[in-house]
């Protein structure tokens, strides 16, 4: 549901017509894809407006539980200071 409400926000603040968001779940390799996000726009900036944004979001905002597993075990991944500054970037450009 918040990602459903993260792309209705993009989508409003845009002015984008739609938007799709496929976000994978479960075990996923390295190198597997992850997310699709495509927007559909009557310009195709604010499509690739769209786009960069909410991809951010998906990376800081999105409830989304991301553990990695290495040598030294498991471990949750959270956002980053560079994350959040992208996001920062991307929403004073949109």
């Amino acid at each position: 549901r918040e990602i459903e409400r993260l792309a209705g926000e993009v989508a409003h603040r845009l002015g984008t017509l739609d938007l799709l968001v496929v976000h994978r779940v479960g075990h996923i390799r390295p190198g597997e894809p992850i997310v699709l996000v495509a927007a559909m726009a009557a310009h195709r900036g604010h499509a690739f407006d769209a786009v960069r944004l909410l991809m951010d979001y998906l990376k800081t905002d999105a409830p989304l539980w991301k553990m990695e597993t290495g040598p030294d075990g498991a471990r949750w991944i959270e956002p980053t200071d560079h994350d959040h500054a992208r996001r920062a970037r991307a929403e004073e450009t949109a």
